[in-house]
């Protein structure tokens, strides 16, 4: 691990995003291709690199989060390994995966084109679906699990607040 200052570490997230960004384009691009044609970039293999991207962004949200969030006198939680904050970050790029599956153009096949005088074209899709659907379904699974997780940590911590007059 490389120390690196806040600020350093919040165009180091700027940049990744970016990167998150571009990846996900190049796999919306690639995915569905004519069946004649090569697809320019191994999509299987843009799928994992994205991934490692947004683990490693996951990463970078969490230590800037502690960064910025130094523990007050008297706080009996041990926050810098308090793992809640890390599925509090995890729970929203679940959210954006989703997002990101069901984005992919899975178009596979014969596909008849508007003019009906021309011959269909034949596609051939890297990941079909099938395969967005089964990978929306873990999501949303991981998403549950870890929302029933962070249900029990908000029922059961409790935290010092100083509610104001005119809110009683």
């Amino acid at each position: 691990m490389t120390p690196v200052t806040v600020a350093k570490a919040l165009k180091l997230k700027k940049r990744v995003l970016g990167k998150i960004n571009r990846v996900t384009k190049s796999i919306h691009e690639c995915n569905s291709v004519l069946a004649e044609n090569t697809p320019r970039h191994d999509v299987l293999e843009l799928v994992k690199t994205r991934q490692l991207l947004v683990d490693y962004l996951i990463a970078i949200k969490v230590a800037i989060s502690r960064a910025n969030d130094p523990m007050p006198v008297g706080v009996t939680i041990n926050r810098p390994n308090n793992p809640i904050v890390k599925d509090i970050y995890r729970l929203a790029e679940l959210r954006g995966e989703i997002a990101f599956w069901e984005g992919i153009d899975t178009t596979d096949g014969l596909v008849s084109t508007m003019y009906r005088a021309e011959a269909p074209n034949s596609y051939k899709a890297t990941i079909k679906e099938n395969d967005v659907e089964e990978r929306v379904a873990e999501l949303e699974k991981r998403i549950d699990e870890i929302q029933d997780k962070l249900d029990a940590h908000n029922a059961t911590t409790k935290i010092e607040v100083n509610i104001p007059e005119i809110m009683l």
